[in-house]
């Protein structure tokens, strides 16, 4: 186990320092989400999230965004009553970048879809609800 760990730490520094120069750039992470999605309080939601770049310009860029985030919440006084959530994301667009020294600030307008499901497991009984959502996102960095 020590040793995965070891090669793992020795690799990332490696990768990082091959995408130095690119033709676009590749992000994956951890993600966190809080949603209300019903009256019962709010539902703590954790996924991954993962974007890819390619430069049409050099400091212009297409993004292709995905996300998925997973959670579930107890019904409270029906201890046999969870509700299980779901969502996925697919947004795209243009983002800028220019660099300023060593670090590159960006602004990005995303647009697409997302879908939410909620499947309710009360009593073993497997029901669910889904939407189909229009999303947009923009951010800087």
């Amino acid at each position: 186990m020590k040793s995965i760990i070891a090669l793992i730490l020795f690799l990332v520094p490696a990768a990082a320092f091959a995408q130095i120069p690119t033709r676009g750039n590749v992000f994956a992470g951890y993600s966190y989400g809080s949603a209300d999605f019903s009256s019962n309080g709010r539902t703590n939601l954790n996924g991954w999230n993962g974007s890819l770049e390619g430069k049409v310009l050099p400091w212009v860029g297409f993004v292709a965004d995905f996300s998925g985030l997973y959670g579930s919440q107890n019904i409270p006084g029906i201890s046999a009553f969870n509700v299980d959530t779901k969502m996925n994301t697919v947004v795209l667009g243009p983002r800028v970048s220019v660099p300023v020294g060593k670090f590159t600030p960006f602004a990005e307008a995303l647009f697409g879809a997302s879908t939410s499901t909620q499947a309710p497991r009360a009593f073993r009984i497997p029901t669910h609800r889904s939407q189909l959502l229009w999303a947009e996102a923009s951010t800087t960095g």
